[in-house]
Order: structure tokens, then C-alpha cells, then sequence
């Protein structure tokens, strides 16, 4: 497999509507050597601090957070509201877990916030965003049970 760059993983993620094929997606890149870390975490600023990249782990989670039914510009379209058929929050956290390691910090949030900042930090703040509110606590659930802490 050639080697893509974070720029052309994210657009094909993008463009991948189904929760179940994005996690497809994302095992099969790992399986053939995508290397997830190297692109989230190009650069390790100072106190162990990340510089946020092109791959956004905020993002990506988020893909898995937003109910279709809490953005009214998407309820017009039919095949929206099974986006999540097929996956799961533990699946989604095998996965990301299989892709970013045992410890997923996550760099824009790190960034921000100038400490570092875990996959479940990331997760508590999405509650105050556009993510479904049952759908994050689920999430973060099903990583706490893969034993993942916040900071």
C-alpha cells in the first residue's frame, strides 16, 4: 500500500458516511501500516505537550458523537439517520484504541488547554458542543471499561 498523508486519510474518512465503514476503514489503514501517532502527533512541543495537526482527534470522535437528528440542515436526507447502524461505542473505542494505543492524548485539546489532555477529556468537552450528550457519556463508558483515564 502506498503511504498516504494525514490530508488524504482525513478526506476519505470524510467522505465515508456510515459509522461502521469509517472503523472498517480505520483497522484496515492500521493493519496496513498507517501510522496513526506519527500524524496525530507530528510535533511534541514542550512539558510533553503535542502541536495539534492535520488529523484532528476531536473530529474524528466527534463523527461518532453528532446525532443526526440535532442538525435540522441534515434531517432532509434519508440515509443520515442510519449513519450509526452498525457500530457501537464499545466498537468505536476498540478501534480507536487499536489505532492510537493503550494512552490516546489528544493534541488540539492538549494544545489548548497547555497540559496534556486524554481521549476522555477530549470527550468532556463535546458535551457542550454539537455531540449528542447520551451518545459521549456512552463513548466515554466504553473507554474508561479499556481502562483509558483522564489527565
Amino acid at each position: 500500500m502506498n503511504a498516504i498523508t494525514g490530508e488524504q486519510f482525513w478526506t476519505i474518512f470524510d467522505a465515508i458516511k456510515m459509522d461502521k465503514d469509517r472503523l472498517t476503514f480505520m483497522e484496515l489503514m492500521k493493519d496496513n501500516g498507517f501510522p496513526f501517532q506519527m500524524v496525530l502527533n507530528p510535533v511534541v512541543l514542550e512539558n510533553d505537550i503535542p502541536e495539534p495537526s492535520e488529523l484532528s482527534l476531536g473530529d474524528m470522535l466527534q463523527t461518532f458523537c453528532v446525532s443526526p437528528y440535532s442538525l435540522p440542515e441534515l434531517m432532509d436526507q434519508e440515509d443520515i439517520r442510519c449513519n450509526h447502524e452498525g457500530s457501537s461505542p464499545d466498537k468505536v473505542a476498540e478501534v480507536f484504541t487499536k489505532c492510537f494505543g493503550e494512552e490516546i492524548i489528544c493534541p488540539e485539546e492538549s494544545y489548548y488547554m497547555n497540559k496534556k489532555q486524554t481521549i476522555i477529556n477530549c470527550l468532556d468537552r463535546m458535551c457542550d458542543g454539537e455531540a449528542d450528550s447520551l451518545e459521549v457519556d456512552q463513548l466515554i463508558t466504553a473507554f474508561e471499561k479499556l481502562g483509558h483515564k483522564r489527565a
